[in-house]
């Protein structure tokens, strides 16, 4: 997975997700796109095989490193039921699906540690034949998602946390229940700030990159290569949006998964 990100007028930098490469390509008066398709050029096949996303960022003048949100509930999908959110999962295995992804709703009621109100997310496969809904809290100093039920800490995980700025951690997780009963510890680092990204043909601005890294606490490493010690989970949040991108990598930088918000669609 690449990042084309605009460092400055004439500098763009090209991140190679998986590998350990890394170059600067100094390309003026070429469009966008074709910087990005020459900055591709660069790496070697087996990267162009893996699954790619290639992001275009657009000038600032200000330092990114400079830049902090306080708004954060801003960066987490709007509490709108009129819109649906179209995303598309890819693994290594070239499998591939799409889903929706929905605000359905609040609730009065008050999680297990305390926050009010419950705000109800929905998961359906395109033909809405499957179901599942999950439960969060949603304010300007944290977005916190509970799994299944508020009532319980187990799938507990604050992905934002007071102010977004670059270098900021948290403990997203002391103790997360993983699938197969094991546990792990999740630690958010933003480490990046994008003025826009593009990806699935869509530019979004303003953009936070923080990745989710693990720490197994369990004594028998977990089956999921990205929740084994040193895997990671690297998201993408855009202002007034939400996620756009999310990718899974195991221990030994290999991408595991990923999603892409593809479209925001009116019911």
């Amino acid at each position: 997975m690449h990042v084309i990100a605009r460092k400055s007028r004439s500098d763009y930098e090209a991140i190679s997700f998986g590998l350990t490469e890394e170059f600067t390509a100094c390309n003026r008066g070429l469009p966008r796109r074709a910087k990005a398709l020459l900055a591709m050029t660069h790496f070697p096949l087996s990267l162009l095989l893996c699954l790619c996303f290639v992001f275009g960022c657009s000038t600032t003048t200000e330092p990114l490193s400079d830049h902090t949100a306080l708004d954060i509930q801003n960066y987490f999908a709007p509490q709108n039921s009129s819109s649906r959110y179209l995303w598309k999962h890819s693994d290594t295995s070239k499998n591939t699906s799409l889903s929706y992804f929905q605000y359905s709703g609040a609730s009065a009621d008050t999680t297990i540690d305390g926050y009010s109100p419950i705000s109800i997310y929905g998961y359906s496969d395109t033909a809405r034949l499957k179901n599942e809904f999950m439960q969060f809290y949603i304010s300007d100093k944290r977005v916190v998602s509970y799994g299944s039920s508020a009532k319980s800490l187990s799938n507990r995980m604050l992905l934002l946390s007071d102010t977004l700025s670059i270098g900021r951690s948290w403990v997203a997780s002391d103790s997360l229940l993983l699938p197969d009963n094991s546990r792990a510890k999740i630690v958010a680092t933003i480490d990046n700030y994008f003025t826009s990204i593009i990806t699935a043909n869509k530019e979004y601005f303003d953009v936070y990159r923080i990745t989710y890294e693990t720490v197994s606490t369990s004594k028998a490493a977990p089956t999921l290569p990205e929740y084994q010690t040193g895997g990671r989970i690297v998201r993408y949040f855009a202002k007034d949006i939400g996620l756009v991108l999310e990718a899974a990598y195991a221990p030994e930088t290999w991408m595991v998964w990923a999603n892409e918000l593809v479209a925001v669609r009116s019911n």
